[in-house]
C-alpha cells in the first residue's frame, strides 16, 4: 500500500520518490499529472510501482506500460505509435489533454514531448 501524506509518498517501509517519473512523463510525454493520480496507477499496478522504486521507469518498455496505465485510467484510447498515421494523433491529443486536464494535470504539447 501506498500514500500520499504531506506532499511525500510512502510505501509501509520507505519513502518513494517521484522525481524520476515526474521527469520521464515530461521529458518523453510532454505532461505533468498529480501525485494523487500517480498514486492510485501504483497503488493498483505492483510492477510499475516496482519500476519507480528501482529507477526503471525510464526504460522503453516501462514508459510504454506507464503511459498505457494513464490512457485507460483516462479512459481514452491508446497512446498513438508512428504507424498510426498523423490522424490519429491529431484526434488523439484534443481529447488527451482534455482527460488530463480534467484531473489537474496538464499537457505540455500538442503531440507529447516525443
Amino acid at each position: 500500500m501506498i500514500r500520499l501524506i504531506d506532499g511525500n509518498v510512502y510505501t509501509i517501509e520507505q519513502k518513494i520518490d517521484l522525481t524520476d517519473l515526474h521527469d520521464m512523463l515530461s521529458d518523453y510525454f510532454g505532461l505533468v499529472l498529480p501525485n494523487e493520480f500517480l498514486v492510485e496507477l501504483l497503488s493498483s499496478n505492483i510492477n510499475l510501482l516496482n519500476e519507480v522504486v528501482t529507477g526503471g521507469i525510464t526504460d522503453t518498455c516501462a514508459r510504454d506500460d506507464f503511459i498505457l496505465c494513464i490512457t485507460r485510467k483516462l479512459g481514452v484510447v491508446n497512446w498513438p505509435t508512428y504507424g498510426d498515421g498523423e490522424k490519429a494523433f491529431d484526434e488523439f491529443f484534443p481529447i488527451f489533454a482534455a482527460a488530463v486536464e480534467k484531473i489537474g494535470g496538464k499537457v505540455l504539447t500538442d503531440e507529447g514531448a516525443n
